[in-house]
């Protein structure tokens, strides 16, 4: 037997879970900036819709798509979405939008009884990083008008 075969099979495994969480990534990315509250209170998804409709009465319905393209879902990352917006719901806000932290991860776990593999852990981090920034980028715009 190959002593590199399992190897190779797990490397072909993390390049598949790399690529569905990039995916996952992407989609959040693009619904934290969708949902996200502007200086009137309107999230960016309003706005995308009130431009959609100000377009249609105008006859200009074409140029405008009937909701913006976003990435597509990554389904067989449903689960570690839910357990993102389950362990979100509990972490608490500091001076910036909140984000989960590894003591967040391991009281969610110990408290619901899921086992985290270390690349889902990662991957929920990396999803609360998304979203902090996310949301930072509209408090900075605020910041920075004159």
């Amino acid at each position: 037997m190959d002593p590199g075969a399992g190897r190779r099979r797990g490397q072909r495994a993390g390049k598949f879970r790399a690529r569905l969480a990039e995916e996952l990534i992407a989609w959040a990315g693009h619904q934290f900036r969708q949902s996200r509250r502007l200086a009137d209170g309107a999230t960016e998804g309003d706005h995308g819709e009130a431009r959609r409709r100000v377009a249609a009465k105008l006859g200009r319905a074409k140029a405008a798509p009937a909701k913006p393209a976003g990435p597509a879902f990554p389904a067989t990352l449903r689960y570690v979405w839910e357990w993102f917006v389950e362990i979100m719901a509990g972490v608490a806000p500091g001076y910036g939008p909140a984000q989960p932290t590894w003591a967040d991860l391991r009281a969610w776990a110990d408290l619901t009884g899921e086992t985290l593999h270390p690349w889902e852990a990662r991957l929920i981090v990396r999803l609360g990083m998304v979203r902090a920034s996310t949301l930072a980028e509209v408090a900075e715009a605020e910041r920075n008008k004159p």
